[in-house]
C-alpha cells in the first residue's frame, strides 16, 4: 500500500495568515493542548504560592555566632557541624508537598558586613535553634550564640531608590554541581602543611566597605538524600569508559526472577562456585582508564570524593547595598566576586552570577528591568527564600565548610566580632536566671522582631552612631 502526501496543504499555510494558522490549530484539537498547559501553569504557581506560606508562617530566630580570638579550629570541624544540621531531613508525602504547601525545613548561612563591622549569623526554624546551638558548642565550647534582630529589616525594597543603591546576583556552578569546587585541603601547604584560610581574603575585603554600605552573602542550605549521588556515578563511568546497562522492560524482569533464584540457590550450595564468581576487568575494560591524563585521574578522584559526602542544596546569595555617595563596584562588587573566585578551578568547578538574577541588563528597557531584578533579589534574600531565583544545586559538607567557617586565630581582620575571653562555667547553685544572664555574655538584652535590638559592645564609635540612626 502506497502512501502519498499532498503538499498544497502546506503551502495553503503559506501564504495564510499568522492568526488565521493559530485559529485552524486551536479549533481542530489544539485547545486541548491549550487547556492542558494552562491548567498545569495554574497548578504550579498554586503551589509556589502554598510553599511560600508555609516558610514565611514559620516561627524563625536569627542567631549571631561570635568564637574566641585564639580560636586554632579548622574548617574541618564544621563538617560535623554541617552533619548534625543534616538530621532534620524528612520525608514529604504527596498530600503534605502539593495540597499543603509544606517544603524541607532548611538554614540560611549568613555572613554580613555594615560599615565594616561583621557578624556571622544563622538563621532557623525557632524549633531547631536547640539543635544549632548544640552543634556549634560541639565544636566550638567557647562560642557565644546570641538571638538578634533581623538586620535586612530597615534595607529599602523599592527601587529605584533617591537614597540607596543595589547591586546582588545568586551564585551560580559553571559546571554540573557533581563537580566539586576548591576546598580548605587545597589550601593547605603540602610540604610545610601550613594552612592558608581562604576565607580571610573575603572578610579582609569585607572590613573595608565605608560607613553607609553593606555587604551580605547568604547560603541557603537544604538537607537532601542522596540521589544526587547519580550523576557523580554517571560521570564517573564515562570516564572510566564503563557501558551502563540497559535497563530492563517489564518482560525481561518478569524472566529475570526465576534466573535470580537459581542463582541464590547455587549461592548457598556452593558458596564459591555457582553462584560467587570473581570480578576481574579485562585488559580492554581497564583501557580507558589507562589512558587518563594526570588532570582527568585528579577529576575523577575528586567526583568520587565529593559524592562520599553528605550533600545540601544550595542558594547563595550577595547583595552590595549602599548609599549613592560611597557606593562603589570595585570595592563592594567586583573585589567581593574576586575574593570568591579563589573557589573556583577551570577543571572541574566554581561560582559565576547568575544570568537570570544579576542586576545588570544590556538591552532594552534597562533602568525597569534593573530596577526589578534589584526588587525580587532584595525580597528573596529578605525572606531567605529556598525556591525563587536560579536553579538549586548541590554542595557537599566540606564545601560548605569551606565556605561558611569561623576565623582563625592568624586572621587581623579588626572588625570581625569575637568573643573578648573563653566561655567558662557557671559556679555549682547560681540561680537559673543569673545563668541565663551570663549566657548572653556581651550582649545586653535583645527585642525581638519589629524592635530595636541593642548593639554590641565593643563596636567602634562612629559604626555605632551609624547603625543607632
Amino acid at each position: 500500500m502506497d502512501i502519498y502526501l499532498n503538499p498544497s496543504f502546506l503551502q495553503e499555510f503559506t501564504f495564510q495568515n499568522s492568526l488565521v494558522v493559530i485559529a485552524w490549530l486551536f479549533l481542530r484539537g489544539g485547545w486541548i493542548i491549550f487547556v492542558i498547559v494552562f491548567l498545569w501553569g495554574i497548578w504550579h504557581v498554586r503551589l509556589i504560592f502554598l510553599q511560600r506560606k508555609y516558610f514565611l508562617n514559620r516561627h524563625w530566630t536569627l542567631l549571631a555566632i561570635d568564637v574566641p580570638k585564639d580560636n586554632e579550629q579548622t574548617p574541618k570541624v564544621v563538617e560535623q557541624l554541617f552533619s548534625n544540621l543534616s538530621g532534620i531531613h524528612s520525608n514529604i508525602n504527596f498530600v503534605e508537598k502539593y495540597f499543603q504547601g509544606k517544603t524541607q525545613d532548611y538554614f540560611s548561612l549568613e555572613i554580613v558586613s555594615l560599615g565594616g563591622y561583621i557578624q556571622f549569623l544563622i538563621r532557623t526554624v525557632a524549633s531547631y535553634r536547640d539543635l544549632v546551638e548544640a552543634a556549634v558548642y560541639a565544636q566550638y565550647p567557647e562560642a557565644e550564640i546570641v538571638e538578634i534582630g533581623d538586620y535586612t529589616e530597615d534595607a529599602p525594597i523599592d527601587f529605584p531608590n533617591e537614597e540607596y543603591e543595589l547591586w546582588g546576583t545568586e551564585l551560580v556552578l559553571f559546571n554540573k554541581d557533581a563537580y566539586p569546587i576548591r576546598t580548605y585541603p587545597e589550601f593547605e601547604e603540602k610540604l610545610t602543611q601550613e594552612f592558608k584560610d581562604p576565607i580571610s581574603a573575603l572578610l579582609e575585603i569585607m572590613s573595608k566597605i565605608q560607613k553607609g554600605e553593606q555587604i551580605w552573602l547568604q547560603l541557603i542550605i537544604v538537607p537532601t538524600g542522596s540521589d544526587w549521588k547519580k550523576k557523580s556515578d554517571e560521570i564517573v563511568n564515562k570516564m572510566m569508559g564503563v557501558k551502563e546497562k540497559p535497563k530492563n522492560g517489564i518482560v525481561d524482569k518478569i524472566l529475570d526472577v526465576p534466573l535470580k533464584i537459581l542463582e541464590m540457590a547455587g549461592e548457598a550450595v556452593w558458596p564459591t562456585g555457582f553462584g560467587g564468581k570473581e570480578v576481574k576487568l579485562s585488559k580492554e575494560e581497564m583501557m580507558p582508564l589507562m589512558r587518563l591524563s594526570p588532570g582527568e585521574k585528579n577529576v575523577l578522584e575528586a567526583v568520587q570524593r565529593k559524592a562520599s559526602k553528605i550533600g545540601f542544596k544550595v542558594k547563595f546569595r550577595m547583595i552590595y547595598l549602599g548609599r549613592h555617595e560611597v557606593f562603589s563596584k570595585a570595592r563592594g562588587v567586583s573585589a567581593v566576586i574576586g575574593a570568591i573566585s579563589q573557589f573556583n578551578t577551570l577543571d572541574m568547578n566554581g561560582f559565576k552570577p547568575g544570568s537570570h538574577t544579576k542586576t545588570k541588563i544590556d538591552y532594552f528597557f534597562v533602568k525597569r528591568r534593573v530596577a526589578a531584578r534589584q526588587r525580587r533579589i532584595i525580597g528573596a534574600y529578605k525572606e531567605r527564600n529556598p525556591i525563587r531565583g536560579e536553579s538549586s544545586y548541590i554542595l557537599n559538607i566540606e564545601e560548605l565548610a569551606t565556605l561558611f567557617h569561623f576565623p582563625m586565630m592568624e586572621i587581623k581582620v579588626p572588625l570581625v566580632k569575637k568573643t573578648e575571653a573563653k566561655r567558662g562555667r557557671a559556679p555549682v547553685g547560681l540561680p537559673v536566671e543569673e545563668l541565663a544572664e551570663e549566657k548572653r555574655g556581651y550582649i545586653r538584652p535583645e527585642v525581638m522582631r519589629g524592635k530595636k535590638t541593642e548593639l554590641p559592645i565593643g563596636l567602634p564609635a562612629e559604626e555605632e552612631e551609624w547603625l543607632e540612626e
